[in-house]
C-alpha cells in the first residue's frame, strides 16, 4: 500500500468494544478483572525525539482495545509509550516490566500490555492504525449555495461542483457549475446560472470524453418542475432536446451519459394525480428524447426515491431506494442502450430500511465490484438503525456486508456518501452528531473499519466524496454559512 502524506493532527476520540471482567488467566486476551485498569495511553514527541513530531494519544480508554491513528511514514519499530494505570498496578509486555515514558516496543504489530494488581489483571491490546490524510483544500464563498453535486473530470482529474444558488428571489435560484484548482474557483458557463430560472432536484455527470451534463426540475418550463437537461461540450452549454422533456412535474432526477449520442435520465413523477406518481421512469437521448417509460422489471406499484447514476467504463449504474414495505435498494445497469437488473441489495432478515437513510450512495472499484452505503435496523429489527456498506461481487454476483456496521454515532446521518479509493478501499464521509464532516475508511490489513476521523470544526449540513484514477480524492461540504468547503486526499507515488 502506498504511503500517505502526513497531515494535520486531530484529536480523536477512539471508542472500542467494552470487555467484561475475568480472572488472571493470561490466555484471556483483552479481559479486565477487578479494579485494575489502564487509564491513559499515548505516544509523545518528548519521549520519542526525532521519531515523531507531535503527540498521539487516546483521549478516553473504553474497553481493552486501544487504537491510535498515526501517519504511515512514522517508524513504529521502536516507540516509547506514556501511560497511567490504577493505583498500585504494574505493567508488563511479554514479561518485561514497562516504565511509562521510558520503555520502547515494536508497534509494527499489535502489542499486548498486561496490567496487574495483586490477583487481578487486565490485558490491553495497542494497535497503531492508519491516520486519514485528508486536509483542507479550498473554500468557495463568492455565493450562497443550497445544493451541491461533486464530480471529477475523467480527463483532467479536476474537481467540478454543480450547485444551485441560494438566493432570496425564487427566479435567481439557478443552476451553476464550478471548477477549482486550489484557491482559484471559476464558473463553467454563466456565473449567474445556466438555467433560465429556479431549479431543484439537481443531477450532474461526465461522459468518458469529459462532456458535462446537468438535469434539474425546471420551474421555467411550460409545466413548472418539468425536467430540463443540458450538455457542455467544452465551450458552451446547450439544452438537450427541449425544455421540459417529460410533460409533468419531476423529482429524484439523475442523468448519465456514455457519449453525446447515448444519454439517459431517470426521474420520479411528482404529480399525485398521475398513475406514475413517484415511480422510476427512464428516458434516453440520441438527438431526441424517447418517451418516458417505467423501468423494466420493476413492480408497477413500487415507488423509487433518491436515485443516483455512476459511470463505469462503457456502462452506467443506477441505484434507487425502493419505497415499499420495509424498504429496499435496487441496482440497475445500462449498457448497449439496454437496462438490466443487478438485483436488490440484501439486508439482514427481518430488518427494515431506515427511511431517513434511504438515500442510497454507491461506487465501483476497478474490478467492477459495487459498494453501496445503506442503512437498516439490523437483524433484531428493533428500530435501532445503523449504517453499513454492502458489496456486490461481480464474479459471484452476490451481496455481502463489508466487516460490520459503521460507527456513525448511534444513528443514521442526515447526509453521507461513499467513494472507492484507487487502492480499492471504501471511504465513507458523513455528518456526525456534532454536525461536523467525519470520515471512516476500511483498512485492508486489519479488515476493519477505522474509527471516525473529524475533518474540521465547521458545522456542515451536506457532504459528498469523489476519487479520480490518479490517487486524488475530494470531499465537499456545505457549511452553515452556505459556503462550499473542499478537502483533498492524495496518495503519493
Amino acid at each position: 500500500m502506498k504511503k500517505c502524506f502526513k497531515t494535520l493532527l486531530y484529536s480523536l476520540a477512539l471508542i472500542s468494544l467494552f470487555a467484561s471482567c475475568s480472572d488472571d488467566d493470561n490466555d484471556n486476551k483483552g479481559v479486565e478483572s477487578g479494579d485494575v485498569q489502564m487509564l491513559t495511553f499515548g505516544f509523545y514527541a518528548a519521549d520519542n525525539d526525532g521519531v515523531i513530531q507531535g503527540d498521539y494519544e487516546v483521549s478516553a480508554i473504553v474497553g481493552t482495545d486501544i487504537k491510535i491513528p498515526m501517519p504511515d511514514e512514522i517508524n513504529r519499530a521502536s516507540l516509547v509509550a506514556r501511560f497511567t494505570t490504577s493505583d498500585g498496578a504494574t505493567v508488563t509486555v511479554n514479561g518485561i516490566t514497562q516504565v511509562s515514558g521510558v520503555t520502547a516496543n515494536n508497534y509494527s504489530v499489535p502489542v499486548d500490555y498486561l496490567v496487574t494488581s495483586g490477583n487481578n489483571n487486565a490485558r490491553y491490546t495497542v494497535r497503531i492504525t492508519k491516520m486519514p490524510t485528508w486536509s483542507a483544500y479550498s473554500t468557495f464563498t463568492e455565493d450562497s449555495i443550497s445544493d451541491i453535486v461533486l464530480r471529477v473530470n475523467p480527463k483532467t482529474y479536476e474537481p467540478y461542483v454543480a450547485i444551485i444558488k441560494a438566493r432570496k428571489e425564487a427566479d435567481e435560484k439557478k443552476v451553476a457549475v464550478l471548477k477549482t484548482t486550489g484557491s482559484a474557483w471559476s464558473y463553467v458557463g454563466d456565473k449567474d446560472g445556466i438555467s433560465d430560472g429556479r431549479a431543484t432536484a439537481l443531477a450532474f455527470n461526465f461522459d468518458a470524453d469529459a462532456n458535462m451534463y446537468v438535469a434539474y426540475s425546471d420551474y421555467s418550463a411550460d409545466v413548472a418542475q418539468d425536467m430540463t437537461a443540458q450538455m457542455y461540450n467544452g465551450s458552451s452549454w446547450s439544452v438537450l432536446g427541449a425544455k421540459g422533456l417529460t410533460g409533468d412535474k419531476t423529482n429524484y432526477i439523475t442523468i448519465g451519459a456514455l457519449s453525446p449520442a447515448d444519454v439517459v435520465t431517470t426521474f420520479g413523477v411528482n404529480n399525485k394525480k398521475s398513475d406514475d406518481y413517484k415511480k422510476l421512469m427512464v428516458s434516453g437521448y440520441n438527438g431526441n428524447w424517447s418517451s418516458p417509460l417505467l423501468m423494466a422489471g420493476r413492480p408497477a406499484d413500487a415507488p423509487a426515491w433518491f436515485n443516483i447514476i455512476k459511470r463505469y467504463g462503457d456502462a452506467l449504474y443506477l441505484g434507487t431506494f425502493d419505497m415499499v414495505t420495509s424498504g429496499g435498494y435496487s441496482i440497475y445497469k445500462y449498457q448497449n442502450k439496454q437496462w438490466s437488473t443487478i438485483g436488490q441489495i440484501i439486508v439482514p432478515s427481518g430488518a427494515a430500511i431506515c427511511y431517513r437513510g434511504g438515500e442510497i450512495h454507491f461506487d465501483l472499484d476497478k474490478s467492477g465490484n459495487i459498494y453501496a452505503l445503506v442503512s437498516d435496523d439490523g437483524p433484531d429489527g428493533q428500530g435501532n438503525y445503523k449504517v453499513s456498506v454492502q458489496k456486490y461481487n461481480v464474479n459471484t454476483k452476490k451481496w455481502s456486508m463489508v466487516d460490520n456496521y459503521l460507527d456513525t454515532g448511534g444513528k443514521v446521518p442526515g447526509s453521507m456518501d461513499i467513494g472507492i479509493s484507487p487502492e480499492g478501499l471504501p471511504v465513507v464521509v458523513f455528518v456526525n452528531s456534532s454536525k461536523q464532516a467525519s470520515v471512516i475508511t476500511f483498512d485492508n490489513e486489519s479488515k476493519q473499519w477505522s474509527d471516525p476521523f473529524v475533518l474540521g470544526s465547521a458545522t456542515v449540513s451536506y457532504v459528498a466524496i469523489e476519487f479520480d484514477q490518479n490517487g486524488t480524492g475530494y470531499i465537499v461540504c456545505l457549511d452553515s454559512q452556505k459556503d462550499l468547503i473542499m478537502y483533498k486526499y492524495i496518495i503519493p507515488e
